[in-house]
């Protein structure tokens, strides 16, 4: 799956390890307020991504089977 973060000073795309669903609950619990933040694993080197989805003006998630297309 890749991540592509966007705001007015950054533009960056990852492949990142984390399956959609693993996003999917992390991002309900951002939405009750059960977390700030979306972490994930970068696919290639394994560096941590901390995303602030507050901070960011879009963050686009693309399935494999989305990036085929």
């Amino acid at each position: 799956m890749t991540v592509k973060i966007t705001n007015p000073y950054f533009d960056k795309t990852y492949k990142v390890a984390e399956c959609i669903g693993d996003v999917e609950y992390a991002l309900k619990n951002i939405e009750r307020g059960n977390e700030r933040f979306l972490h994930l694993h970068d696919y290639e080197t394994g560096v941590p991504i901390t995303i602030s989805p507050a901070c960011c003006a879009s963050v686009e998630f693309k399935t494999e089977s989305e990036e085929d297309k």
